[in-house]
């Protein structure tokens, strides 16, 4: 495990935690004695009652790290990361964790298809690589003169020609930075996401009588879909729609 040797603790201080002491001590002790399950079970009934404490999810992911459970670990990070998008810790053990993953992997003969933790585009690589506040500023900007544009035409009858321009170029911008701000947020903002904690097997459809789609490692970061009994719908990282059983996945945000 060359890539999690580095691994410590965060030093975990915030109000109102007092009575998780005891816990915390037990947690940290059982971890730096090399009890690495224990360690991570402890966190798991910290995050219970401090569900949005990022540095306890950075922990959890690091136990479940050193215990060699790193489709969990890759959760625990992820969650600590949607939390504190800016937790350097989480980020650095994040790609260590994945980059032991991939090694491993790619150590492994596998037939067919191997879906391996990577660039997580899951289908929304465009919109994702635009940066938000661009896109609110364009659609602000376009607006306020599409409106202005618009009043001087109909106030005045010079430089209608020219005026017409402003006002269709203008409403063309207004109305591409509106589909963005509406894409981002159906698609990007308000999508569920998941962790794979175990290596399993994709299928087309929800059951195991549909054609395989893939082999998909552990700790692949997938968007989720909708549900169908014990199969969960999932877009894999290559944008390809896919159907897992709902065991293997972990939503990321909460404490499953």
């Amino acid at each position: 495990m060359k890539y999690v040797l580095g691994f410590c603790l965060a030093i975990v201080y915030w109000v109102g935690l007092a009575s998780a002491s005891p816990g915390l001590e037990r947690a940290q002790k059982s971890f730096w004695s090399g009890k690495f399950g224990t360690a991570a079970a402890t966190y798991r009934s910290l995050i219970e009652t401090h569900p949005r404490q990022a540095d306890l999810w950075f922990n959890l992911g690091t136990a479940e790290a050193q215990a060699g459970r790193m489709g969990q670990a890759t959760h625990a990070l992820e969650t600590a990361l949607w939390l504190q998008p800016d937790h350097k810790d989480a980020r650095f053990n994040l790609d260590a964790v994945k980059a032991w993953v991939l090694d491993k992997a790619l150590a492994r003969s596998q037939a067919g298809t191997l879906v391996l933790p990577g660039s997580d585009d899951l289908g929304t690589g465009l919109l994702s690589s635009i940066p938000l506040t661009p896109i609110r500023i364009a659609f602000a900007v376009s607006w306020c003169l599409l409106f202005s544009c618009w009043y001087l035409l109909m106030s005045t009858a010079r430089r209608r020609a020219s005026l017409s321009l402003v006002l269709i170029i203008t409403g063309l911008v207004a109305t591409c930075a509106g589909g963005l701000l509406i894409s981002r947020s159906y698609i990007i903002d308000d999508a569920r996401y998941g962790v794979l904690l175990d290596d399993t097997t994709a299928y087309r459809g929800p059951g195991q009588q549909y054609d395989t789609q893939a082999q998909v490692s552990n700790s692949v970061k997938v968007r989720l879909g909708g549900e169908d009994g014990k199969w969960q719908q999932v877009t894999l990282p290559n944008g390809q729609g896919a159907w897992i059983r709902s065991e293997h996945v972990a939503q990321i945000g909460t404490g499953n």
